[in-house]
C-alpha cells in the first residue's frame, strides 16, 4: 500500500487540457466528460442505496427444540400474538415442515402476511422415492421367501407411512398396487411435481386467517386429501414475515416438526438450524418434563458448538394450562393438601347453606304470592248481619293484604340480597378454585424447574464449567394467552392474570438475549456513518482551501509517512504471526493428544455400545436401522442413532479441554489481539504530524488524527467478525465425526442390510460385534476428521487475520490519501486558491441541514418505553382471589348484613 504521488491522485483530465485543435473536438469531448459526469452520479446514487439495503442487522435465530406435540406452534403464535396464524391441532402433530417467521418490513397493504415455500429438488425426492421402491422390491422378495416366518413390521410401517404422504401428491394413485406399478421415473414426471420441485412459491395477503388457511396447505400434516394435490410432503422449509412486536428488531424464530420425520431434506434443514441458531428453547410439556431432559445428542452439540449456557438457552415447560387431576395430585404432595383442603371445603359448606336458605326462602314467596292472572282462587262465602260488618270485614281484608304485600316485599327483598350473596360468594369459590389449580400448577413447575436445572449443573461440570447466571425456565399458558388478548372478560382457573402465562417474562428474556448482537451491528454501522460525516465535513466547510501544502512539502511529508505505514504493517505482521502460532500450539500441543486419548477409550467401549443396541429392540426394527445406515425413528417414535451413540462416546472424553481451548483460550487470544492492535494505532496516530504542519494544514492533521484512531473500533468490528467465522468452523468440525464413524461402518450397515432368513438377527448382532472390535479404527475416523478441519482452520488462520488488519491499514491509508488531496495545491493551477463549483455550494446548502438534522437527533434523549399493556388492563381493575374470603363467617369473620351485597359484576369464567 502506497501514497499516491501528486501525479497519480490528481491527472488531469482530457476536456481540461487546452491547444489548437479542432474546437468541435474540444465540444464533443466536453459533452461526452459529461455525459459520463452524470453516469457516475446515477451510478453513485445506486451504490449508495445498494449499500443501504444491504446494511447487515442482527438476527439472531431462536429455535425452539422440541418433541413432536409439544406445543411448540401454539407457543410461537403466542409470542408473535397472532392466534392460529402457524397450524395448530388439538388431536394431533401439525408441524410437518421447518417453519421459520421474520418480521415483514413490506408495507403494502395487500402484502400484510407474506410467506415463501420452498420445495424440494428433484434429487432429494428423487432419493426418497428410491428408497421406498427399495423397500417394495424387498417386501415382494419377502413374501417370496419360506425361510422368513413373519414379516418385517418396521418396513410395513415405513412402506404405510411414504404411501400415506405420496396420496396426498398423486391422488389418483389411492393404493398399494398402483403405486407398485408405477415407477420413480413416472412419479417424478407427473405435471404437478415437476413444474413445483425445486422451486420457491411465494403466497401473500392482508387476511390473517385467509393467508393462515393458504399456509396450512404447505405445512399442515393432514390426514386428509382431496381431489387435488396436497404439497406439504414436497416442502422442504416455509418462511413467514409477518408483523409482531418481538421480531420488529431482527429476532427469527424458527419452529422445527417433531422427532418424526424421516425425510431426509428436512432432517438437514433441521441440522442446519441447530448449527446456526442463536438460542435455544428446549420445549417440553409440563407433564412430563421432569422426565423428559434435554436429549443426549441435543445436549452434546450444545456442548460442542459453545452454546451450552444460560445466556443461550433456556427451558419452557409448555401446556401448563392443560387439564390434569388436581385431587389426585394435591395427596401425592402433603404441602398442597393441608394448605389447601380446609379452606376449600369450608366454603363449599358455606355456600350450600346460603343454597338451601334461598330454597326455603323461596318456597314461602309461592304460598304468598299473588294468584297469577287468568288462575281463579276459592274464596269462602261470608254471610253479613249488617253492611256495617262487611265493611269491617273488608277493612279487615285490606290490613291483611297490606302487612302481607310489605312482608312480601321484604322476603323479595332479602331474597335478592341473599342472590346477590351467592353470586359474590360463588365467584369467591371460583377464585379459591383457581388458587387451588394455580398452587398445584406452580408447584409441578417448581419441581420440574428444579429437575432440569440440577440436570444443566451436572451437564457444565463436565465441560469443567460453573454457571455465571442462572438458567431460566418458564412454565407457559400460550393458549391461554391468547385467549386474554383476544377477550378482556377471559379468566382461566389457575391464571388469575395474564402474567401468570409467562408469556411476557419469556417474550422480554428473548429480546434481552439479542442485545448484545444488536449492539454491535449499531455500532459498526454508527461507526460508517460517522467515519463518512468526517470525511464529508471538510469538503462540505471548504475551510481548508486559503492554506494548502506545495508541491515539495507534499512531497516531503507523503514519503515519511510512507515509511510508518510500513513500519505499522510490519508491526501487525509480527503481532498476527505471534497470535498464529500461539493459537497453533494450544490446538495441536493442548487438544490434539485428548482427541487422541479419547480415540482409544472410546474405541474400548464399542463393543458394549453395540450391545445396548439389541435392548428391548425387534429385529424388524434392528434391520431398518441397519437399512437406514444407523438413523432411524421407528414406528413408537422412538429415535435410534447408532453413529451419534458411538461419537458421543468419542466426544465425552475430551469435551472440557474442547471447550477451554476453543471456546475461551482462542477468544481470549484474540481480544489480546485487538488490545496491542490498538496500541500500534495509537502509537501510529502520535507519529504523523509534524512541526511544520502546524503552520500549513492544522486542521487536515487533525481531523487525520481523529480518522485513524477511529480504525480501532474497526479492528475490534473485524476481530469479532474473526470470532464468528472460527466458531462456525468449530461448530461444523465436531458434526464431522457422526458421517465419518458412518461411513467407516457402511459395509457393516450394508452387510446387515441385506441379511434375511432364519437366524439373521443373530448374524447380524454378530457382524456388529465383529466391526466394533475395530472401535479405534472407527473412532480414527472421526478422530481425523475433526483434525483436519482445525488444520484448515489454522492454516488459514494467519491469511485470515491478515486480510482483518488489512482492511484497517486500507481504511488508514484512504484517511491519508483524503489529506494529501484536501491539503495540497495542483500542479496545473497558478494559484494554490481552489475553485469552488456551483454544484458544490448546491450540495452544501442542502447536505449541512441534514447533518445539523442528525446531530440534534443524536443528541435527543430517547423517552423511557412503558411496558405493554393489553386493552382489558387499561380500564379494568384486576381482580385478585384475595379479595374474596373463603372462610369468613365460618372462622368468627363477620360477613356482614345480606343487604350490604351489591351484585357482582359480570365476568367471563372458564
Amino acid at each position: 500500500t502506497k501514497i499516491k504521488s501528486e501525479e497519480e491522485a490528481s491527472p488531469i483530465p482530457l476536456w481540461k487540457q487546452t491547444g489548437s485543435g479542432d474546437i468541435l473536438q474540444a465540444v464533443l469531448k466536453k459533452e461526452e466528460a459529461a455525459r459520463n459526469g452524470l453516469e457516475f452520479l446515477n451510478a453513485l446514487q445506486k451504490n449508495l442505496r445498494l449499500q443501504v439495503k444491504q446494511m447487515p442487522s442482527a438476527q439472531p435465530r431462536l429455535e425452539q427444540i422440541g418433541t413432536t406435540g409439544a406445543g411448540k406452534t401454539t407457543l410461537i403464535n403466542a409470542l408473535l400474538e397472532h392466534e392460529n396464524l402457524l397450524p395448530t391441532s388439538h388431536e394431533r402433530a401439525c408441524t410437518a415442515v421447518a417453519i421459520e417467521v421474520a418480521y415483514n418490513y413490506n408495507t403494502s397493504e395487500d402484502k400484510v402476511f407474506r410467506g415463501e415455500i420452498v420445495f424440494v429438488t428433484r434429487d432429494e425426492f428423487k432419493t426418497e422415492l428410491e428408497q421406498l421402491f427399495a423397500d417394495f422390491r424387498e417386501q415382494d422378495s419377502s413374501n417370496e421367501d419360506d425361510d422368513i416366518e413373519e414379516n418385517d413390521l418396521e418396513r410395513e410401517i415405513r412402506i404405510a407411512e411414504s404411501v400415506d404422504k405420496l396420496k396426498h401428491i398423486y391422488p389418483q394413485i389411492n393404493t398399494m398396487e398402483k403405486l407398485k406399478n408405477s415407477s420413480v421415473e413416472e412419479l417424478l414426471q407427473d405435471a404437478v411435481v415437476r413444474d413445483i420441485i425445486g422451486t420457491t412459491k411465494e403466497i401473500h395477503g392482508r387476511d390473517k386467517e385467509a393467508f393462515a388457511e393458504i399456509l396450512s396447505q404447505y405445512t399442515e400434516s393432514n390426514e386428509y386429501y382431496k381431489k387435488t394435490s396436497a404439497l406439504w410432503p414436497l416442502v422442504k422449509i416455509v418462511r413467514v414475515f409477518v408483523k409482531s412486536d418481538i421480531l420488529k428488531d431482527g429476532i427469527v424464530l424458527v419452529d422445527l416438526p417433531g422427532s418424526m420425520d424421516n425425510n431426509a431434506a428436512r432432517s438437514a434443514v433441521a441440522e442446519k438450524y441447530q448449527r446456526e441458531l442463536s438460542v435455544a428453547c428446549i420445549v417440553s410439556p409440563a407433564s412430563r418434563a421432569a422426565q423428559d431432559l434435554l436429549q443426549k445428542y441435543t445436549k452434546r452439540n450444545l456442548q460442542l458448538d459453545g452454546r451450552y449456557d444460560a445466556g443461550m438457552l433456556c427451558f419452557i415447560l409448555s401446556q401448563t394450562d392443560r387439564e390434569f387431576d388436581y385431587p389426585h395430585y394435591i395427596k401425592q404432595h402433603v404441602n398442597l393438601k393441608d394448605s389447601l383442603k380446609t379452606s376449600h371445603r369450608n366454603l363449599e359448606l358455606y355456600l350450600g347453606d346460603l343454597r338451601r336458605q334461598i330454597s326455603d326462602i323461596r318456597l314461602y314467596l309461592g304460598d304468598i304470592l299473588p294468584v297469577k292472572p287468568g288462575r281463579k282462587r276459592k274464596i269462602p262465602e261470608f254471610q253479613y248481619k249488617s253492611s256495617q260488618e262487611a265493611r269491617e270485614h273488608l277493612a279487615q281484608i285490606e290490613n291483611l293484604l297490606d302487612a302481607t304485600e310489605t312482608e312480601q316485599k321484604n322476603e323479595a327483598s332479602e331474597l335478592l340480597a341473599i342472590q346477590n350473596r351467592i353470586d359474590s360468594n360463588t365467584k369467591a369459590w371460583w377464585f379459591s378454585e383457581s388458587r387451588i389449580h394455580k398452587a398445584c400448577i406452580d408447584n409441578r413447575n417448581e419441581l420440574s424447574a428444579l429437575a432440569i436445572k440440577n440436570d444443566y449443573e451436572a451437564t457444565l461440570k463436565e465441560i469443567g464449567k460453573e454457571s455465571a447466571v442462572p438458567l431460566q425456565v418458564f412454565g407457559v399458558a400460550a393458549a391461554t394467552y391468547l385467549k386474554y388478548i383476544t377477550n378482556r372478560l377471559y379468566r382461566s382457573k389457575g391464571f388469575p392474570n395474564i402474567q401468570d402465562t409467562q408469556i411476557g417474562s419469556l417474550r422480554d428474556w428473548l429480546i434481552s438475549t439479542t442485545l448484545n448482537d444488536r449492539q454491535q451491528y449499531a455500532q459498526a454501522f454508527l461507526d460508517d456513518i460517522e467515519q463518512f460525516l468526517y470525511a464529508l465535513k471538510p469538503w462540505i466547510a471548504d475551510t481548508l482551501g486559503d492554506a494548502l501544502l506545495t508541491a515539495d512539502q507534499r512531497a516531503l511529508w507523503s514519503s515519511a509517512i510512507e515509511q510508518r505505514v510500513d513500519e505499522l504493517i510490519k508491526d501487525f505482521s509480527q503481532l498476527s504471526l505471534k497470535f498464529f502460532n500461539c493459537i497453533e500450539e494450544q490446538i495441536q500441543s493442548e487438544l490434539y493428544p485428548k482427541l487422541k486419548q479419547a480415540q482409544v477409550s472410546a474405541g474400548a467401549i464399542a463393543r458394549r455400545t453395540a450391545a445396548r443396541w439389541t435392548q428391548y429392540m425387534t429385529w424388524s426394527t434392528h434391520r431398518a436401522v441397519n437399512h437406514r445406515h444407523g438413523t432411524w425413528t421407528d414406528s413408537k417414535r422412538r429415535e435410534h442413532k447408532w453413529n451419534h451413540d458411538l461419537a458421543h462416546d468419542f466426544t465425552g472424553p475430551f469435551i472440557a479441554d474442547w471447550d477451554r481451548i476453543l471456546f475461551n483460550q482462542i477468544p481470549t487470544e484474540l481480544d489480546k489481539f485487538v488490545i496491542e492492535g490498538d496500541d500500534l494505532i495509537a502509537k501510529f496516530a502520535g507519529t504523523v504530524a509534524f512541526e511544520d504542519f502546524d503552520n500549513v494544514a492544522r486542521d487536515g492533521v487533525y481531523l487525520l488524527k481523529e480518522h485513524i484512531l477511529r480504525t480501532q473500533r474497526l479492528l475490534r468490528d473485524e476481530i469479532d467478525k474473526e470470532k464468528d467465522q472460527v466458531k462456525a468452523v468449530i461448530r461444523k468440525a465436531h458434526r464431522l465425526a457422526v458421517p465419518s464413524i458412518m461411513d467407516f461402518l457402511a459395509p457393516m450397515y450394508q452387510e446387515c442390510a441385506a441379511e434375511g432368513g432364519t437366524g439373521h438377527y443373530k448374524r447380524n448382532r454378530e457382524t456388529h460385534q465383529k466391526y466394533m472390535r475395530e472401535g479405534t479404527k472407527i473412532h480414527e475416523a472421526g478422530r481425523l476428521a475433526i483434525q483436519n478441519s482445525l488444520d484448515k482452520l489454522i492454516s488459514n488462520f494467519d491469511s485470515r487475520l491478515q486480510s482483518r488488519y488489512h482492511a484497517v491499514l486500507k481504511d488508514i491509508q484512504y484517511g491519508i490519501n483524503d489529506f494529501f488531496e484536501n491539503n495540497s495545491t495542483q500542479g496545473h493551477r497558478i494559484s494554490n486558491r481552489r475553485a469552488v463549483s456551483k454544484i458544490k455550494v448546491r450540495l452544501r446548502d442542502d447536505i449541512q441541514p441534514l447533518i445539523d438534522k442528525l446531530e440534534k437527533d443524536w443528541s435527543t434523549e430517547l423517552p423511557i418505553a412503558a411496558p405493554k399493556k393489553h386493552c382489558f388492563m387499561e380500564d379494568d381493575e384486576e381482580e385478585e382471589d384475595f379479595q374474596y374470603s373463603d372462610t369468613g363467617s365460618l372462622n368468627g369473620t363477620d360477613w356482614g348484613s345480606d343487604k350490604d351485597f351489591e351484585p357482582c359484576p359480570k365476568l367471563s369464567i372458564c
